[in-house]
Protein backbone atom coordinates (compact mmCIF):
# COMPACT_ATOMS: atom_id res chain seq x y z
CA UNK A 1 0.00 0.00 0.00
CA UNK A 2 1.20 3.54 -0.64
CA UNK A 3 2.57 5.36 2.38
CA UNK A 4 -0.37 8.25 1.29
CA UNK A 5 -2.61 5.94 2.92
CA UNK A 6 -0.58 5.29 6.09
CA UNK A 7 -1.13 7.01 9.76
CA UNK A 8 0.37 8.60 10.87
CA UNK A 9 1.62 10.36 9.34
CA UNK A 10 -1.03 11.17 5.96
CA UNK A 11 0.95 13.34 3.38
CA UNK A 12 -2.72 14.17 2.22
CA UNK A 13 -4.29 15.00 5.15
CA UNK A 14 -0.70 17.14 5.83
CA UNK A 15 -1.42 19.04 2.77
CA UNK A 16 -4.89 19.75 3.56
CA UNK A 17 -4.01 20.99 6.84
CA UNK A 18 -1.60 23.76 4.89
CA UNK A 19 -3.73 24.70 2.50
CA UNK A 20 -1.43 23.45 -0.12
CA UNK A 21 -4.08 22.59 -2.66
CA UNK A 22 -1.56 22.14 -5.86
CA UNK A 23 0.10 19.36 -3.40
CA UNK A 24 -3.06 17.86 -2.27
CA UNK A 25 -4.45 17.03 -6.15
CA UNK A 26 -0.94 16.11 -7.20
CA UNK A 27 -1.08 13.09 -4.04
CA UNK A 28 -4.69 12.86 -4.62
CA UNK A 29 -3.72 12.04 -8.33
CA UNK A 30 -0.94 9.91 -7.79
CA UNK A 31 -2.67 7.72 -5.48
CA UNK A 32 -6.06 7.79 -6.46
CA UNK A 33 -6.45 3.86 -6.29
CA UNK A 34 -5.10 3.26 -3.15
CA UNK A 35 -7.14 5.72 -1.54
CA UNK A 36 -10.15 5.45 -2.73
CA UNK A 37 -10.23 1.40 -2.07
CA UNK A 38 -8.36 1.58 1.51
CA UNK A 39 -8.76 5.49 2.65
CA UNK A 40 -11.84 6.65 1.48
CA UNK A 41 -12.82 8.71 4.50
CA UNK A 42 -9.49 10.70 4.02
CA UNK A 43 -9.93 11.20 0.28
CA UNK A 44 -13.69 12.82 0.96
CA UNK A 45 -12.39 14.76 3.70
CA UNK A 46 -9.77 16.22 1.23
CA UNK A 47 -12.17 16.56 -1.64
CA UNK A 48 -14.73 18.56 0.47
CA UNK A 49 -11.62 21.21 1.60
CA UNK A 50 -11.04 22.21 -2.21
CA UNK A 51 -11.32 25.62 -2.70
CA UNK A 52 -13.95 26.62 -5.85
CA UNK A 53 -11.20 27.79 -7.86
CA UNK A 54 -9.30 24.37 -7.58
CA UNK A 55 -13.13 22.61 -8.24
CA UNK A 56 -13.14 24.97 -11.33
CA UNK A 57 -10.21 24.28 -12.71
CA UNK A 58 -10.28 20.51 -12.15
CA UNK A 59 -13.87 19.38 -12.37
CA UNK A 60 -13.27 15.82 -12.12
CA UNK A 61 -13.26 16.38 -8.53
CA UNK A 62 -16.58 17.41 -8.41
CA UNK A 63 -17.32 14.12 -9.77
CA UNK A 64 -15.37 12.22 -7.15
CA UNK A 65 -16.69 14.41 -4.71
CA UNK A 66 -20.50 13.69 -5.18
CA UNK A 67 -19.34 10.06 -5.33
CA UNK A 68 -18.09 9.52 -2.19
CA UNK A 69 -20.61 11.58 -0.47
CA UNK A 70 -23.17 9.50 -1.40
CA UNK A 71 -21.37 6.19 -0.38
CA UNK A 72 -19.89 7.97 2.86
CA UNK A 73 -23.50 8.14 4.33
CA UNK A 74 -24.42 4.79 3.04
CA UNK A 75 -26.77 5.47 0.57
CA UNK A 76 -26.12 2.56 -1.25
CA UNK A 77 -28.72 2.60 -4.03
CA UNK A 78 -26.41 2.87 -6.93
CA UNK A 79 -27.99 2.64 -10.64
CA UNK A 80 -26.36 -0.53 -11.76
CA UNK A 81 -26.05 -0.21 -15.74
CA UNK A 82 -28.63 -3.05 -16.47
CA UNK A 83 -31.46 -0.17 -15.69
CA UNK A 84 -33.16 0.52 -18.43
CA UNK A 85 -33.45 4.46 -17.37
CA UNK A 86 -32.19 6.35 -14.60
CA UNK A 87 -34.31 7.78 -11.65
CA UNK A 88 -32.39 11.02 -11.42
CA UNK A 89 -29.83 12.74 -13.89
CA UNK A 90 -27.23 12.55 -11.37
CA UNK A 91 -27.40 8.48 -10.80
CA UNK A 92 -25.36 8.28 -14.05
CA UNK A 93 -22.60 10.19 -12.50
CA UNK A 94 -23.03 7.73 -9.42
CA UNK A 95 -22.37 4.61 -11.74
CA UNK A 96 -19.75 5.90 -14.05
CA UNK A 97 -17.72 6.91 -11.05
CA UNK A 98 -17.87 3.81 -9.28
CA UNK A 99 -16.90 1.39 -12.31
CA UNK A 100 -13.95 3.29 -13.28
CA UNK A 101 -12.51 3.38 -9.26
CA UNK A 102 -13.06 -0.04 -9.18
CA UNK A 103 -11.65 -0.62 -12.70
CA UNK A 104 -8.63 1.97 -11.91
CA UNK A 105 -8.32 -0.32 -8.54
CA UNK A 106 -8.23 -3.35 -10.34
CA UNK A 107 -5.68 -2.48 -12.96
CA UNK A 108 -3.68 -0.86 -10.51
CA UNK A 109 -3.41 -4.47 -8.52
CA UNK A 110 -2.63 -6.02 -11.87
CA UNK A 111 -6.00 -7.38 -12.16
CA UNK A 112 -6.41 -6.03 -15.72
CA UNK A 113 -9.37 -8.70 -16.64
CA UNK A 114 -11.91 -7.79 -14.08
CA UNK A 115 -11.32 -4.48 -14.50
CA UNK A 116 -12.31 -4.74 -17.55
CA UNK A 117 -15.75 -5.99 -16.69
CA UNK A 118 -16.33 -2.32 -14.98
CA UNK A 119 -15.16 -0.87 -18.04
CA UNK A 120 -17.71 -2.47 -20.15
CA UNK A 121 -20.26 -2.17 -17.50
CA UNK A 122 -19.34 1.49 -17.60
CA UNK A 123 -19.13 2.04 -20.95
CA UNK A 124 -22.88 0.48 -21.13
CA UNK A 125 -24.19 2.99 -18.71
CA UNK A 126 -23.06 5.88 -20.83
CA UNK A 127 -24.51 4.69 -24.09
CA UNK A 128 -27.94 3.55 -22.50
CA UNK A 129 -27.98 7.36 -20.99
CA UNK A 130 -30.44 9.98 -21.41
CA UNK A 131 -28.83 13.14 -22.94
CA UNK A 132 -29.78 15.25 -19.65
CA UNK A 133 -27.81 12.49 -17.55
CA UNK A 134 -24.75 12.61 -20.10
CA UNK A 135 -24.57 16.44 -19.68
CA UNK A 136 -24.70 16.37 -15.93
CA UNK A 137 -21.79 14.24 -16.21
CA UNK A 138 -19.49 15.78 -18.76
CA UNK A 139 -16.79 17.44 -16.23
CA UNK A 140 -15.93 13.70 -15.44
CA UNK A 141 -15.97 12.09 -18.59
CA UNK A 142 -12.51 13.45 -20.00
CA UNK A 143 -10.93 11.22 -16.58
CA UNK A 144 -12.98 8.24 -17.13
CA UNK A 145 -12.55 7.63 -20.70
CA UNK A 146 -8.70 8.32 -19.27
CA UNK A 147 -9.14 5.67 -16.69
CA UNK A 148 -11.27 3.32 -19.50
CA UNK A 149 -8.43 3.66 -22.05
CA UNK A 150 -5.17 2.82 -19.58
CA UNK A 151 -7.60 -0.45 -18.65
CA UNK A 152 -8.26 -1.12 -22.55
CA UNK A 153 -4.44 -0.41 -23.27
CA UNK A 154 -2.82 -2.88 -20.62
CA UNK A 155 -5.82 -5.42 -21.40
CA UNK A 156 -4.30 -5.65 -24.69
CA UNK A 157 -7.64 -4.63 -26.46
CA UNK A 158 -5.24 -2.11 -28.59
CA UNK A 159 -7.85 -0.45 -31.08
CA UNK A 160 -10.21 0.32 -28.39
CA UNK A 161 -7.95 2.33 -26.30
CA UNK A 162 -6.75 4.33 -28.63
CA UNK A 163 -10.95 5.13 -29.10
CA UNK A 164 -11.10 5.95 -25.80
CA UNK A 165 -8.12 8.22 -25.42
CA UNK A 166 -8.90 10.11 -28.40
CA UNK A 167 -12.59 10.48 -26.82
CA UNK A 168 -10.36 11.82 -23.70
CA UNK A 169 -8.37 14.23 -25.61
CA UNK A 170 -11.26 16.01 -27.45
CA UNK A 171 -13.56 16.06 -24.18
CA UNK A 172 -10.38 17.39 -22.03
CA UNK A 173 -9.95 19.98 -24.57
CA UNK A 174 -13.29 21.17 -25.21
CA UNK A 175 -13.09 20.79 -20.72
CA UNK A 176 -9.72 22.79 -20.83
CA UNK A 177 -8.36 20.11 -18.72
CA UNK A 178 -4.36 20.07 -19.53
CA UNK A 179 -3.49 16.98 -17.76
CA UNK A 180 -5.67 14.13 -19.31
CA UNK A 181 -4.71 16.21 -22.54
CA UNK A 182 -1.07 15.52 -22.10
CA UNK A 183 -1.90 11.93 -20.86
CA UNK A 184 -4.17 10.82 -23.80
CA UNK A 185 -1.81 12.47 -26.36
CA UNK A 186 0.91 10.80 -24.80
CA UNK A 187 -0.52 7.19 -24.60
CA UNK A 188 -1.39 7.94 -28.44
CA UNK A 189 1.65 8.56 -29.25
CA UNK A 190 3.32 5.42 -27.22
CA UNK A 191 0.47 3.16 -28.51
CA UNK A 192 1.08 4.12 -32.35
CA UNK A 193 4.81 3.69 -31.94
CA UNK A 194 4.71 0.26 -30.61
CA UNK A 195 2.42 -0.97 -33.16
CA UNK A 196 4.44 0.41 -35.85
CA UNK A 197 2.12 3.58 -37.05
CA UNK A 198 4.68 6.01 -37.46
CA UNK A 199 2.61 8.70 -39.00
CA UNK A 200 -0.18 8.62 -36.38
CA UNK A 201 2.82 8.12 -33.65
CA UNK A 202 4.96 11.48 -34.75
CA UNK A 203 1.34 13.49 -34.95
CA UNK A 204 0.54 12.49 -31.44
CA UNK A 205 4.01 13.29 -30.42
CA UNK A 206 4.08 16.71 -31.48
CA UNK A 207 0.60 17.62 -29.72
CA UNK A 208 2.38 15.70 -26.67
CA UNK A 209 5.09 17.94 -26.55
CA UNK A 210 3.00 20.95 -26.54
CA UNK A 211 0.85 19.55 -23.50
CA UNK A 212 3.96 18.16 -21.33
CA UNK A 213 5.56 21.86 -21.37
CA UNK A 214 4.22 21.77 -17.33
CA UNK A 215 5.62 20.42 -14.62
CA UNK A 216 2.60 18.82 -13.38
CA UNK A 217 2.13 16.97 -16.54
CA UNK A 218 5.56 15.42 -16.42
CA UNK A 219 4.75 12.43 -14.75
CA UNK A 220 2.50 11.62 -18.22
CA UNK A 221 5.39 11.81 -20.14
CA UNK A 222 6.77 8.32 -20.42
CA UNK A 223 5.04 6.71 -23.28
CA UNK A 224 6.14 9.85 -25.33
CA UNK A 225 9.64 9.56 -24.63
CA UNK A 226 8.88 5.93 -25.62
CA UNK A 227 7.51 7.02 -29.01
CA UNK A 228 10.64 9.16 -29.57
CA UNK A 229 12.90 6.13 -28.65
CA UNK A 230 10.96 3.87 -30.87
CA UNK A 231 11.02 6.52 -34.05
CA UNK A 232 14.85 6.58 -33.42
CA UNK A 233 15.24 3.01 -33.40
CA UNK A 234 13.12 2.62 -36.55
CA UNK A 235 15.57 5.00 -38.53
CA UNK A 236 18.21 2.64 -37.56
CA UNK A 237 19.45 5.21 -34.75
CA UNK A 238 19.94 3.26 -31.62
CA UNK A 239 22.35 5.47 -30.26
CA UNK A 240 19.43 8.22 -30.38
CA UNK A 241 17.13 5.66 -29.27
CA UNK A 242 19.51 4.44 -26.02
CA UNK A 243 19.67 8.16 -25.60
CA UNK A 244 15.83 8.84 -25.45
CA UNK A 245 15.60 5.99 -23.26
CA UNK A 246 18.10 6.66 -20.30
CA UNK A 247 16.35 10.52 -20.48
CA UNK A 248 13.17 9.10 -19.02
CA UNK A 249 12.78 9.41 -15.58
CA UNK A 250 12.80 5.98 -13.15
CA UNK A 251 10.87 8.12 -10.97
CA UNK A 252 8.21 8.79 -13.12
CA UNK A 253 7.62 5.13 -14.60
CA UNK A 254 4.48 3.86 -12.85
CA UNK A 255 3.16 1.10 -15.28
CA UNK A 256 5.23 1.71 -18.13
CA UNK A 257 8.46 0.29 -16.36
CA UNK A 258 7.70 -2.86 -18.77
CA UNK A 259 7.12 -0.86 -21.57
CA UNK A 260 10.23 0.65 -21.20
CA UNK A 261 12.15 -2.35 -20.63
CA UNK A 262 10.87 -3.92 -23.46
CA UNK A 263 12.24 -1.22 -25.49
CA UNK A 264 15.72 -1.22 -24.00
CA UNK A 265 16.06 -4.98 -24.69
CA UNK A 266 15.57 -3.96 -28.61
CA UNK A 267 18.14 -2.05 -28.56
CA UNK A 268 20.59 -4.06 -25.98
CA UNK A 269 23.76 -5.57 -27.59
CA UNK A 270 25.08 -8.77 -26.76
CA UNK A 271 27.30 -7.48 -24.16
CA UNK A 272 24.41 -5.83 -22.22
CA UNK A 273 22.17 -8.62 -22.61
CA UNK A 274 23.29 -10.52 -19.57
CA UNK A 275 22.67 -7.11 -17.32
CA UNK A 276 19.31 -5.78 -18.43
CA UNK A 277 18.08 -9.37 -18.08
CA UNK A 278 19.11 -9.02 -14.36
CA UNK A 279 17.37 -5.84 -14.05
CA UNK A 280 14.20 -6.99 -15.66
CA UNK A 281 14.30 -10.24 -13.27
CA UNK A 282 14.27 -7.86 -10.49
CA UNK A 283 11.60 -5.19 -11.66
CA UNK A 284 9.55 -8.09 -11.97
CA UNK A 285 10.44 -9.78 -8.76
CA UNK A 286 9.69 -6.39 -7.16
CA UNK A 287 5.70 -6.63 -8.71
CA UNK A 288 4.66 -9.77 -7.85
CA UNK A 289 1.66 -11.97 -8.97
CA UNK A 290 -0.68 -10.04 -11.37
CA UNK A 291 1.60 -7.12 -11.51
CA UNK A 292 4.01 -8.64 -13.77
CA UNK A 293 2.14 -11.26 -15.45
CA UNK A 294 -1.04 -10.30 -16.56
CA UNK A 295 -1.81 -8.38 -19.93
CA UNK A 296 -0.12 -6.23 -21.81
CA UNK A 297 2.68 -6.16 -19.26
CA UNK A 298 3.43 -9.82 -19.38
CA UNK A 299 3.80 -10.11 -22.65
CA UNK A 300 6.05 -6.66 -22.86
CA UNK A 301 8.28 -8.73 -20.00
CA UNK A 302 8.27 -11.82 -20.94
CA UNK A 303 9.25 -10.94 -24.65
CA UNK A 304 11.94 -8.90 -23.29
CA UNK A 305 13.23 -11.86 -21.23
CA UNK A 306 13.10 -14.30 -24.71
CA UNK A 307 15.06 -12.06 -26.48
CA UNK A 308 17.92 -11.48 -24.70
CA UNK A 309 17.61 -15.28 -23.35
CA UNK A 310 18.16 -16.49 -26.59
CA UNK A 311 20.98 -13.91 -27.88
CA UNK A 312 22.71 -15.78 -24.43
CA UNK A 313 22.49 -19.05 -25.91
CA UNK A 314 19.94 -19.79 -23.26
CA UNK A 315 17.10 -21.99 -25.37
CA UNK A 316 15.84 -23.72 -22.29
CA UNK A 317 15.48 -20.80 -20.15
CA UNK A 318 13.76 -18.91 -22.79
CA UNK A 319 11.21 -21.61 -23.28
CA UNK A 320 11.19 -22.00 -19.65
CA UNK A 321 10.00 -18.33 -19.22
CA UNK A 322 7.76 -18.45 -22.49
CA UNK A 323 6.01 -21.48 -21.04
CA UNK A 324 5.29 -19.90 -17.53
CA UNK A 325 4.44 -16.59 -19.04
CA UNK A 326 1.26 -18.50 -21.59
CA UNK A 327 0.10 -19.85 -18.72
CA UNK A 328 -0.13 -17.10 -16.54
CA UNK A 329 -1.88 -14.92 -19.34
CA UNK A 330 -4.43 -17.85 -20.14
CA UNK A 331 -5.26 -17.92 -16.47
CA UNK A 332 -5.78 -14.06 -16.32
CA UNK A 333 -8.44 -14.34 -19.02
CA UNK A 334 -10.35 -16.27 -16.78
CA UNK A 335 -12.61 -14.55 -14.04
CA UNK A 336 -14.68 -17.33 -11.99
CA UNK A 337 -14.35 -19.94 -14.26
CA UNK A 338 -15.36 -18.30 -17.16
CA UNK A 339 -13.78 -17.08 -20.30
CA UNK A 340 -13.79 -13.58 -20.70
CA UNK A 341 -11.91 -11.86 -23.96
CA UNK A 342 -9.40 -14.17 -25.93
CA UNK A 343 -5.79 -13.97 -25.79
CA UNK A 344 -4.90 -12.16 -28.97
CA UNK A 345 -2.31 -13.21 -31.09
CA UNK A 346 0.94 -10.97 -30.12
CA UNK A 347 4.18 -10.14 -28.70
CA UNK A 348 4.27 -13.96 -26.92
CA UNK A 349 2.89 -15.33 -30.16
CA UNK A 350 6.13 -13.98 -31.72
CA UNK A 351 8.50 -14.66 -29.28
CA UNK A 352 7.24 -18.14 -29.80
CA UNK A 353 7.69 -18.42 -32.77
CA UNK A 354 11.45 -17.57 -32.08
CA UNK A 355 11.69 -20.10 -29.26
CA UNK A 356 10.52 -22.92 -31.98
CA UNK A 357 12.85 -21.61 -34.29
CA UNK A 358 16.09 -21.51 -32.54
CA UNK A 359 15.40 -25.34 -31.37
CA UNK A 360 15.06 -26.46 -35.10
CA UNK A 361 10.95 -26.63 -34.41
CA UNK A 362 10.89 -24.77 -37.59
CA UNK A 363 7.56 -26.30 -39.19
CA UNK A 364 6.06 -25.77 -36.08
CA UNK A 365 7.24 -21.99 -35.83
CA UNK A 366 5.75 -21.39 -39.56
CA UNK A 367 2.47 -22.47 -38.29
CA UNK A 368 2.71 -20.23 -35.12
CA UNK A 369 3.82 -17.35 -37.05
CA UNK A 370 1.14 -18.20 -39.94
CA UNK A 371 -1.61 -17.52 -36.97
CA UNK A 372 0.22 -14.23 -35.86
CA UNK A 373 0.34 -13.25 -39.53
CA UNK A 374 -2.82 -13.07 -40.13
CA UNK A 375 -4.41 -11.67 -36.78
CA UNK A 376 -1.56 -8.60 -36.58
CA UNK A 377 -2.29 -6.63 -39.70
CA UNK A 378 -3.21 -3.17 -37.71
CA UNK A 379 -0.04 -3.74 -36.37
CA UNK A 380 2.72 -3.55 -38.98
CA UNK A 381 6.05 -3.67 -36.54
CA UNK A 382 4.84 -7.12 -34.86
CA UNK A 383 3.74 -8.63 -38.48
CA UNK A 384 7.17 -6.91 -40.10
CA UNK A 385 9.08 -9.33 -37.64
CA UNK A 386 6.79 -12.13 -37.41
CA UNK A 387 7.41 -12.36 -41.38
CA UNK A 388 11.09 -12.19 -40.74
CA UNK A 389 11.20 -14.65 -38.16
CA UNK A 390 9.06 -16.96 -40.48
CA UNK A 391 10.86 -16.67 -43.51
CA UNK A 392 14.29 -17.75 -41.41
CA UNK A 393 12.00 -20.62 -40.73
CA UNK A 394 11.32 -21.35 -44.09
CA UNK A 395 14.85 -21.51 -45.61
CA UNK A 396 15.72 -23.96 -43.06
CA UNK A 397 12.85 -26.44 -44.25
CA UNK A 398 14.35 -25.66 -47.66
CA UNK A 399 11.81 -23.67 -48.89
CA UNK A 400 13.43 -20.58 -50.50
CA UNK A 401 10.04 -19.62 -52.41
CA UNK A 402 8.22 -19.03 -48.82
CA UNK A 403 11.08 -17.42 -47.59
CA UNK A 404 11.71 -14.89 -50.32
CA UNK A 405 8.15 -13.97 -50.30
CA UNK A 406 7.97 -13.51 -46.49
CA UNK A 407 10.62 -11.00 -47.19
CA UNK A 408 9.40 -9.30 -50.12
CA UNK A 409 6.16 -8.87 -47.65
CA UNK A 410 8.65 -7.83 -44.51
CA UNK A 411 10.36 -5.36 -47.10
CA UNK A 412 7.22 -3.47 -48.42
CA UNK A 413 6.03 -3.20 -44.82
CA UNK A 414 8.93 -1.76 -43.89
CA UNK A 415 9.05 0.64 -45.98
CA UNK A 416 5.83 1.69 -46.01
CA UNK A 417 5.94 2.44 -42.76
CA UNK A 418 9.15 3.15 -41.97
CA UNK A 419 10.44 0.48 -39.65
CA UNK A 420 13.44 -0.57 -41.33
CA UNK A 421 14.66 -1.76 -37.25
CA UNK A 422 11.84 -4.45 -37.35
CA UNK A 423 13.66 -5.89 -40.66
CA UNK A 424 16.64 -6.31 -38.82
CA UNK A 425 15.61 -8.54 -35.33
CA UNK A 426 17.14 -11.22 -37.42
CA UNK A 427 20.57 -12.72 -37.25
CA UNK A 428 22.81 -10.62 -39.70
CA UNK A 429 24.13 -13.89 -41.54
CA UNK A 430 19.84 -14.83 -41.93
CA UNK A 431 19.05 -11.34 -43.03
CA UNK A 432 21.85 -11.38 -46.03
CA UNK A 433 20.49 -15.34 -46.90
CA UNK A 434 16.89 -13.88 -47.17
CA UNK A 435 17.79 -11.03 -49.32
CA UNK A 436 19.88 -13.36 -51.62
CA UNK A 437 17.07 -15.56 -52.22
CA UNK A 438 14.45 -12.61 -52.23
CA UNK A 439 16.52 -11.25 -55.07
CA UNK A 440 16.54 -7.91 -52.96
CA UNK A 441 20.06 -7.61 -52.67
CA UNK A 442 20.32 -3.69 -54.61
CA UNK A 443 17.27 -2.33 -53.09
CA UNK A 444 18.45 1.02 -51.64
CA UNK A 445 16.24 0.12 -48.11
CA UNK A 446 17.97 -3.12 -47.86
CA UNK A 447 21.76 -1.68 -48.67
CA UNK A 448 21.07 0.96 -45.83
CA UNK A 449 19.77 -1.97 -43.26
CA UNK A 450 23.02 -3.84 -44.01
CA UNK A 451 25.22 -0.71 -43.40
CA UNK A 452 23.60 0.69 -40.46
CA UNK A 453 21.48 -2.11 -38.71
CA UNK A 454 22.80 -3.68 -35.28
CA UNK A 455 21.74 -7.04 -35.96
CA UNK A 456 21.56 -9.68 -32.99
CA UNK A 457 23.81 -12.87 -32.93
CA UNK A 458 22.06 -16.21 -34.46
CA UNK A 459 19.82 -18.08 -31.71
CA UNK A 460 20.01 -22.07 -32.44
CA UNK A 461 19.45 -24.82 -30.07
CA UNK A 462 22.47 -26.56 -27.60
CA UNK A 463 25.28 -28.33 -29.84
CA UNK A 464 24.18 -31.75 -28.52
CA UNK A 465 26.36 -34.50 -29.93
CA UNK A 466 24.32 -37.33 -31.74
CA UNK A 467 25.41 -39.86 -27.89
CA UNK A 468 23.88 -36.90 -26.40
CA UNK A 469 20.62 -37.09 -28.35
CA UNK A 470 19.98 -40.22 -28.17
CA UNK A 471 20.08 -40.79 -24.41
CA UNK A 472 18.17 -38.07 -23.65
CA UNK A 473 15.56 -38.90 -26.20
CA UNK A 474 15.85 -42.94 -24.05
CA UNK A 475 15.07 -40.53 -20.81
CA UNK A 476 12.07 -38.83 -22.31
CA UNK A 477 10.59 -42.92 -22.19
CA UNK A 478 10.86 -42.77 -18.39
CA UNK A 479 13.69 -45.70 -19.39
CA UNK A 480 16.09 -45.85 -15.64
CA UNK A 481 20.06 -45.96 -16.90
CA UNK A 482 20.56 -49.35 -16.82
CA UNK A 483 17.68 -49.43 -19.24
CA UNK A 484 19.06 -47.12 -21.25
CA UNK A 485 22.29 -48.48 -21.89
CA UNK A 486 21.04 -51.74 -22.45
CA UNK A 487 19.42 -50.26 -25.18
CA UNK A 488 22.13 -48.15 -26.66
CA UNK A 489 24.52 -51.02 -26.24
CA UNK A 490 26.53 -48.89 -24.08
CA UNK A 491 27.87 -49.20 -20.54
CA UNK A 492 25.74 -47.32 -17.74
CA UNK A 493 28.82 -44.98 -17.00
CA UNK A 494 28.56 -43.84 -20.53
CA UNK A 495 24.90 -42.99 -19.95
CA UNK A 496 25.77 -41.22 -16.92
CA UNK A 497 28.58 -39.33 -18.87
CA UNK A 498 26.34 -38.20 -21.51
CA UNK A 499 23.60 -37.19 -19.21
CA UNK A 500 25.97 -34.82 -17.24
CA UNK A 501 26.85 -33.30 -20.86
CA UNK A 502 23.70 -33.01 -21.78
CA UNK A 503 22.22 -31.39 -18.24
CA UNK A 504 24.89 -29.01 -18.53
CA UNK A 505 24.45 -27.72 -22.32
CA UNK A 506 20.39 -27.41 -21.60
CA UNK A 507 21.07 -25.55 -18.50
CA UNK A 508 18.89 -27.95 -16.47
CA UNK A 509 19.35 -29.73 -12.88
CA UNK A 510 17.44 -32.66 -12.86
CA UNK A 511 16.17 -35.49 -14.74
CA UNK A 512 12.91 -33.56 -14.60
CA UNK A 513 14.26 -30.30 -16.68
CA UNK A 514 16.14 -32.45 -18.47
CA UNK A 515 13.04 -34.52 -20.02
CA UNK A 516 11.24 -31.36 -19.94
CA UNK A 517 13.98 -29.82 -22.34
CA UNK A 518 14.02 -32.72 -24.31
CA UNK A 519 10.76 -32.84 -25.44
CA UNK A 520 10.89 -29.53 -26.57
CA UNK A 521 13.91 -29.87 -28.77
CA UNK A 522 11.77 -33.00 -30.58
CA UNK A 523 13.79 -35.76 -28.85
CA UNK A 524 11.03 -38.37 -28.29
Amino acid sequence: MSDVTREPPCPLTAAVDEEDWERVTRVIADHWSELILHDAPTLLAALERLPPSTLAAQPRYVAARTYLRHLSHGERSVHRYRHSAFERPDALLDVLVEHTSRAAAERSAGHVRAALVHVERGRDALEAAASEAVETAQSALPHLHAQWARVREFAGQVDQAVTEYQDAYDLAVLMEDPLIRASASSSLAGIHALAGHRSAALHWLRIAESCLLSTAAVKYGVPARLAEALHHGDQLRNEDAERALRAIDHAALGEHWAHVLHARARFASAADAAALLTEIDIAAASRPGPLSETGLIAELVAGARIDLLLRLGALTRATAVLEKAEEAISRSSRLDGFDLWPVEPGYLTLARGRVESAAGQHRRAVATLTSLIEEASSRPRLLVEALMTAAVASLRLGEPTNAGEATRHALRLAREYDLAGSMSTVARSDFDLLVETAGLADDALVRHIRASAGFPEAASAPSLTARERAVLRELTTGATTAQIADRLFVSPNTVKTQLSSGYRKLGVASRKEAEAAARRLGLT
